[in-house]
């Protein structure tokens, strides 16, 4: 049930944030998006030798 709570509190966070703040809150997606490939590319390689 407390999972469920912090998701639901999160995703308002998230939404009133891109309502107030679109631009700079996209900016950050943006961001956050752009190190998933790097990610994959550092740490990816380890998960296949397993």
């Amino acid at each position: 049930m407390v999972p469920a709570i912090f998701v639901i509190a999160v995703a308002g966070f998230v939404l009133n944030s891109l309502v107030h703040d679109p631009v700079p809150t996209g900016i950050t997606f943006a961001l956050i998006l752009a190190g998933v490939p790097v990610y994959y590319i550092a740490f990816g390689a380890r998960g296949a030798r397993r």
